[in-house]
C-alpha cells in the first residue's frame, strides 16, 4: 500500500509538467512560451499572387483579411502565431520584415501580419479544408496609370469643394457569412467593402466626415445597420452593393415628404448622369420601398455596381467611381452661397 501511495504521489507531482492546455484547437505545454506555427507559401499567376497560410482549421476559419492601405493586406488570426516560409524554411518573427518574393513583403504590426504587395488592386479570400488553408489571392497591375485627360481629372476633383453637408454614412452590403453574389473571382461582400472604403477616402479628403457601418468582414443585420446610421445622424446614407447584371442601378424609396423625395431623386439623377457619361453604360433608376432606406432619416440611396464580368474593377476604375459619387454629392448639396447664386441667375434668365 505504501509503495502504491508513493507511485500515485509521484504521478500527481509530475502531472503539471506533462499536461497541456488547448486554445482554439492548439495544445501546448503550460511551461512553453512558444506560439503555434503556420506555414506560408506564395505562387505567382497571371495578374495575381496566391498567398497560402497552412494552419489549423480553427485558425484559418476565424482569420480576418482586409485591405488596410494602398498596397497593404492585414491578416488577423484569433491568437498570435509564428510563420514559417515554406520556400526558404525561414521562421518569420514579429521583429522583422521579410521579402517573400520580389513583389511581396511581410511584416508584423501588433497582433496582425501585414502583406505589402506592389501595385495591389484587390483581394480574394478563401478558406479550405484538408489540409486547412487560408488563401489570399492578391490582384495587381503591372504599371498602374491614369489615362484620363486633365479635363476629366479636374472635373472629378472634390478636394476642398464647398457643399452643404458634413456627414455621410456608407453601408457596405452583406458581410460575414452573408457573402452576397459571387461572380468569377469576386465576392460581393468584399467588393462592396473595398468600394465603400474608396468613397469614404475621397470624401474624407474633401473635408467630410465619412463613416462605414462595417470596416471588416463582419455580419450586420438590417436592424444593426439602421441603428448605426441613426446614431451618427448623417445628412446622406449610401448603401453599396453589386449586381449580377450589366450596368449600374441607383435605388431610392418612395417618400410622403415631397422635399425629401426631391432631394433623393436629384441625388439619384446626378449620380446616374455622371456614371453614364463617364462609363458609357446603362444606369437604371428605380424607387423601391426598401426598409434600409425608409427607416433612415437621412437622404438615402442604394447603389448597385455592375457584374465584374462586365466591368473592370482595377485601382483606377474604383478610384474614379468614388470620385464620381463624391462629386455627385457635392453637386446635389451646394453651399448656401452657391444655391443663392444659382437662384439669382435663374431669376435673371426668366
Amino acid at each position: 500500500m505504501t509503495m502504491l501511495l508513493k507511485i500515485l504521489l509521484s504521478f500527481f507531482l509530475l502531472l503539471p509538467i506533462t499536461i497541456g492546455f488547448s486554445i482554439d484547437g492548439y495544445s501546448a505545454p503550460l511551461s512553453s512560451e512558444t506560439s503555434p506555427t503556420a506555414n506560408i507559401r506564395i505562387g505567382k499567376h497571371k495578374n495575381y499572387l496566391r498567398i497560402v497560410f497552412e494552419t489549423s482549421e480553427n485558425y484559418a476559419e476565424k482569420a480576418s483579411v482586409v485591405i488596410s492601405g494602398k498596397n497593404d493586406i492585414k491578416v488577423d488570426f484569433p491568437l498570435v502565431i509564428t510563420l514559417k516560409h515554406t520556400a526558404s524554411k525561414e521562421i518569420i518573427s514579429s521583429k522583422k520584415s521579410v521579402d517573400l518574393n520580389e513583389m511581396v513583403r511581410i511584416s508584423a504590426k501588433e497582433t496582425s501580419w501585414i502583406l505589402t504587395v506592389k501595385n495591389l488592386d484587390d483581394i480574394r479570400v478563401s478558406k479550405l479544408a484538408g489540409p486547412s488553408r487560408l488563401i489570399v489571392d492578391a490582384f495587381y497591375t503591372e504599371a498602374p496609370q491614369d489615362n484620363r485627360t486633365d479635363k476629366a481629372v479636374q472635373a472629378q476633383k472634390v478636394e476642398a469643394m464647398p457643399s452643404f453637408f458634413e456627414t455621410v454614412v456608407i453601408d457596405p452590403g452583406h458581410g460575414g457569412t452573408d457573402a452576397g453574389i459571387r461572380s468569377g473571382e469576386y465576392v460581393e461582400k468584399e467588393s462592396a467593402l473595398t468600394l465603400s472604403k474608396e468613397i469614404s477616402s475621397v470624401l474624407a479628403k474633401a473635408g467630410k466626415k465619412a463613416f462605414l457601418t462595417r470596416k471588416g468582414d463582419q455580419a450586420l443585420n438590417l436592424r444593426s445597420r439602421i441603428k448605426i446610421a441613426r446614431k451618427l445622424s448623417p445628412e446622406v446614407f449610401i448603401s453599396v452593393h453589386m449586381t449580377g447584371k450589366n450596368g449600374f442601378a441607383v435605388y431610392t424609396a418612395p417618400r410622403s415628404d415631397a422635399s425629401k423625395q426631391e432631394r433623393e431623386s436629384s441625388l439619384s439623377r446626378t449620380i446616374a448622369d455622371k456614371l453614364a457619361e463617364e462609363f458609357k453604360t446603362e444606369v437604371r433608376q428605380e424607387k423601391i420601398p426598401l426598409s434600409l432606406l425608409t427607416m433612415v432619416s437621412a437622404t438615402s440611396i442604394l447603389i448597385e455596381f455592375p457584374d465584374p464580368k462586365e466591368f473592370k474593377y482595377d485601382r483606377n476604375s474604383k478610384k474614379r467611381l468614388a470620385e464620381i459619387i463624391a462629386a455627385a454629392l457635392v453637386a446635389s448639396y451646394p453651399a448656401p452661397h452657391q444655391s443663392a447664386e444659382a437662384e439669382k441667375s435663374q431669376g435673371a434668365a426668366r
